[in-house]
């Protein structure tokens, strides 16, 4: 029986390192057939050139600072039965189509999303939830809807474009909000695949810093009011617009203290969020009545996938280890490194732009933070123990 294909959509602006990252973490999936759909603006076509497998790659050029819109035109070009996205911020680890697919298959979802690590590569940020008709996000109720992780989501490609794909005037914000919300009303299941794991590390962009401290609100202001006018009681909006301005402005204040975000910032933030809030008061609603026909699919890879490859050593021989894994990487194969110094530090994992998965931490230290904070670990068990946690994730044996 033939594999299901499925289009990847990745959509970047003024991250061309990171995209190529998210590029390699898509070339490496172990799922066949896939291809690979980025709609970036220049700095991301020209960055993305440099890889080996470029030709392979749809490429779309769009300018614009509107990721709904970037995402509509990646889906005119994906020709396959399933469209799945992910951020130009995260990378997806190797089994994360293979586990997502077979899922979906399974069951007659109209999407499917998954498991969002942190910068750490080990801690969950965002698991199953649901939200309320306020874009509020609440324990997943049977009857409720199911929040999709923008970076992290699976979609029927015929229900995706019945539903008119992603609705435009939500430029940054609330875009997978509202898509799953006309899901969720148009009585149309969604599913949680605790094993469909991508890791996002929240990146620098324009509109938030390094460290996530936030550069303008106008658009979290348009989208959160456009949101509310969709979906919320009438009478509850001027009291929800209330709430989320109080919750912004703490969040800036947690900035200041921790000297992210400059005290002269805070006026001039809350404006744009309430000049935002008016945009989106008026905004109309943007969906696309139709979607053109996509290119023939270009399959990324046609290769078979090899079995894994599995590096592990102490930290004195990282440099060696990471040259070896680097070639494994560049000939096309699943590759993990483990690097473990005498130490209890804690554990973090990372996709190396060379395109290979690294973890690296204290022998002694925890990988999970519900573990105990030191632990006497033999090398070998360590190893084993590491490689087994990750197993389902890297298709390891």
């Amino acid at each position: 029986m033939s594999q299901p294909r499925v289009s990847v959509i990745v959509v970047s602006h003024g991250r061309p390192d990171l995209l190529c990252r998210a590029a390699l973490s898509v070339f490496h999936q172990n799922h066949r057939p896939v291809e690979l759909i980025i709609v970036a603006d220049h700095l991301g076509l020209a960055a993305i050139s440099t890889l080996p497998f470029v030709s392979r790659i749809k490429r779309v050029l769009f300018e614009n600072e509107n990721i709904s819109a970037a995402r509509n035109i990646g889906i005119d070009h994906a020709a396959a039965e399933y469209i799945a996205f992910l951020d130009d911020d995260a990378v997806a680890e190797p089994m994360w189509l293979s586990l997502m697919l077979k899922e979906m298959c399974q069951h007659p979802w109209a999407a499917l999303t998954g498991t969002v690590l942190g910068r750490n590569g080990i801690s969950v940020q965002w698991g199953d939830v649901g939200f309320d008709d306020l874009g509020r996000d609440q324990p997943k109720s049977d009857a409720g809807p199911r929040k999709l992780h923008g970076t992290n989501m699976l979609f029927r490609a015929d229900i995706l474009r019945q539903i008119g794909g992603f609705d435009e005037a939500y430029r940054f914000l609330y875009d997978d909000t509202d898509l799953a919300m006309r899901l969720h009303h148009a009585g149309h299941e969604t599913g949680y695949l605790d094993g469909g794991l991508i890791h996002h590390g929240f990146a620098q962009s324009v509109r938030r810093s390094a460290r996530r401290a936030p550069k303008t609100l106008f658009e979290i202001g348009a989208s959160y009011a456009g949101f509310l006018r969709r979906y919320a009681p009438p009478a509850s909006m001027d009291a929800a617009l209330l709430d989320f301005e109080y919750t912004q402005k703490r969040r800036i204040e947690r900035f200041v203290l921790s000297g992210d975000l400059s005290p002269f910032r805070i006026a001039p933030l809350l404006a744009e969020l309430r000049s935002g809030f008016e945009q989106g008061r008026m905004r109309p609603l943007m969906l696309r009545q139709s979607f053109d026909q996509a290119p023939p699919f270009q399959p990324l890879r046609d290769d078979d996938p090899q079995p894994p490859v599995i590096l592990h050593g102490p930290w004195r021989d990282r440099h060696r280890l990471r040259i070896q894994a680097a070639q494994h990487a560049a000939a096309g194969e699943n590759t993990s490194l483990f690097l473990f110094h005498p130490t209890a530090v804690p554990h973090w994992v990372r996709f190396h732009r060379q395109g290979y998965w690294e973890q690296v931490g204290g022998l002694y230290g925890p990988s999970r933070r519900d573990q105990k904070r030191v632990v006497l670990w033999r090398f070998a068990g360590r190893v084993q123990a590491e490689t087994a946690r990750v197993a389902s994730a890297r298709g390891l044996p």
